[in-house]
Formats: structure tokens, sequence, C-alpha cells
């Protein structure tokens, strides 16, 4: 589980979807930087979401095929 934050009117995007959900969420990464009282400089990350979409599992690619370690042959 990853915790991804909605803010302002992105709030809305949540209503129609339940804890438990599989979901695709698009996102953008948000760091911002803070000087505590004894002067050090601490950098935090933020995830916001943007967009949320039920995870449609037929959308997903083919798994890649594995190759066994005893083949001779190279992929390339």
């Amino acid at each position: 589980m990853i915790l991804v934050e909605f803010i302002q009117d992105k709030c809305d995007l949540l209503d129609n979807y339940n804890i438990g959900d599989m979901v695709v969420v698009s996102i953008n990464l948000r760091g911002r930087e803070w000087i505590n009282a004894e002067g050090q400089t601490k950098y935090f990350n933020t995830i916001q979401g943007w967009k949320i979409a039920l995870n449609d599992a037929s959308n997903n690619p083919p798994p890649v095929p594995r190759f066994s370690e005893n083949d001779e042959d190279l992929p390339f």
C-alpha cells in the first residue's frame, strides 16, 4: 500500500471508491525543504493524486517470459 494524498477539488474523486478497491492513480511527486529550530535542513516528499480509476486487469500487458538459467542461447 502506498499513501497518496488528494487535495482541494481532487478530494471529490475519492467518493466513488471504497477501501480495498484496486485502483490506478495518476500522481505528481512534490518535495519541500524545511529548516527546524536547530537549523537543520529536512526534506519531505508528498505523493499527490490527480486522477483515479478502477484497475482493469484486462488492460495489463501479458507477463514477460522468463528464461531458464540453463539456457545456452542469449535472449538477444
